[in-house]
């Protein structure tokens, strides 16, 4: 996933992720995008957006509910594509986190209730996923 922004007045206004070369998502990265979602359009200032999505990822979307509240688009619009073009080359590849497993443990969980949050039919997809990770959360901060 290659991260992309605009620069105004040294701070993020529009952060657009180009999907062009994401072949799959899982329920974890969604559940990120539905959080950061979420948190973006409490902010009219900033704006979030998924570009170049494939048709079996917007599929992955709209089965958990996340196109409900996340901006995309299978291709960029003549604006997005320029700042893609004039980007091009300073984009950034996101590496791995190697945060401790308490980390982890905790996005992965905020990650999966976001997805519950936005649409409470996934409860039944990720109950025993939360148990799961609620008690990793737990035996990992008693560690």
């Amino acid at each position: 996933v290659h991260l992309r922004h605009n620069v105004c007045q040294a701070r993020a206004d529009r952060i657009l992720i180009d999907m062009s070369h994401c072949s799959g998502m899982d329920s974890t990265f969604m559940g990120v995008v539905a959080g950061i979602a979420c948190y973006i359009k409490s902010n009219p200032a900033f704006s979030f957006k998924l570009i170049n999505l494939s048709e079996k990822n917007q599929k992955l979307l709209v089965t958990l509910g996340v196109d409900r509240v996340v901006d995309y688009s299978l291709s960029a619009s003549e604006e997005e594509q320029e700042i893609l073009n004039q980007l091009d080359g300073s984009s950034q590849t996101l590496k791995n986190d190697m945060s401790s497993k308490l980390d982890t443990a905790k996005t992965t969980l905020e990650a999966h209730q976001s997805l519950v949050d936005i649409n409470p039919d996934n409860l039944s997809k990720f109950k025993s996923i939360l148990e799961y990770l609620r008690d990793d959360v737990r035996k990992l901060s008693d560690s």
